[in-house]
């Protein structure tokens, strides 16, 4: 019994295998897997915590928070006249883009007074501004303007200039002098028309007296209703025309709603950043755990031949 005892053990000694390893090599022991990560369980955990900690702090202390609002405008462009016009609404759409885009340049290379007076606002406020975005809202004359700022404070004034500065930007601004000469302009008109029919409502008697025989085919085609219709419809556009020039509808565009201000950051996104961190700091950890005992257990091999 004993001559057989030491047979078995020069016999195992000499095929270089540990006695705990049976079988052909390629097959998977997941009871001996699942001992390595018992070994190596301080390694893994260490390098978990250290994943959560590094992350937690980076997120915390070295990447900007950055907030995203947005503000709606909407073209002073009437439906009809953008359907019939696609190509002047896109292509205004496509100035306002390259605005937008020359701020967003003018941001990275960190130009803050050349923003400022575009703007009217205070350096320090547009060193908060990260960067803008513009989007067309289908089927409609609203655009979306996105803000994203480091900072909430100011937003609102911030959000003010940056339309402001729209409306005042070199393509636009002609386009609102324009607009405006051609609303004064009919406003003359319509002041003149409306004097005209008072005078001629308020002399229809002495009018037809005047045209004599006449006077009764004048009266088929200037009866005073008609005068009250016209005068009603003329009275109306003259208010219409009024109404958009105290509201400055002859600017381009006008703001339906401001950005509003929000409370927690658009990026970044921390508790994301530290679940990734976790998640890949422990599949190192076990690949780590693996790789080591591979290592070691080949050094074993290498000392008993």
């Amino acid at each position: 019994m004993e001559e057989s005892e030491k047979k078995d053990k020069i016999s195992e000694e000499e095929s270089g295998k540990p006695p705990y390893v049976s079988g052909d090599d390629d097959e998977i022991d997941l009871y001996e897997l699942v001992m390595v990560l018992v070994r190596r369980w301080k390694l893994i955990l260490g390098i978990f915590v250290a994943a959560l900690i590094v992350s937690a702090a980076v997120s915390l202390f070295l990447l900007k928070p950055l907030y995203k609002s947005s503000m709606l405008i909407k073209s002073n462009a009437d439906a009809k006249s953008i359907a019939k016009q696609n190509i002047k609404a896109y292509r205004e759409f496509q100035i306002l883009t390259q605005y937008i885009n020359a701020i967003n340049s003018n941001l990275s290379s960190g130009s803050y007074v050349s923003i400022s007076k575009q703007f009217g606002i205070p350096v320090n406020s547009v060193k908060y501004l990260s960067s803008l975005s513009v989007r067309q809202v289908k089927n409609s004359g609203l655009i979306s303007v996105a803000i994203y700022v480091h900072k909430t404070k100011g937003l609102k004034s911030l959000a003010d200039g940056i339309f402001k500065g729209i409306n005042d930007s070199e393509y636009f601004k002609t386009i609102s002098a324009k607009n405006k000469k051609y609303m004064l302009y009919k406003k003359a008109l319509l002041i003149k028309e409306l004097d005209k029919t008072d005078y001629m409502m308020n002399n229809i008697g002495m009018l037809i007296k005047d045209a004599g025989e006449n006077g009764k085919l004048l009266l088929i085609y200037a009866h005073p209703k008609s005068f009250l219709e016209e005068y009603s419809a003329l009275k109306s556009e003259l208010n219409k025309i009024n109404y958009d020039l105290k509201h400055r509808l002859y600017l381009p565009f006008s703001l339906v709603s401001k950005p509003y201000t929000p409370r927690m950051p658009f990026k970044p996104n921390k508790k994301l950043i530290v679940a990734v961190s976790g998640i890949s700091a422990l599949f190192l950890g076990i690949f780590l755990a693996f790789f080591l005992e591979f290592i070691e257990k080949n050094k074993n091999r290498h000392n008993n031949k």
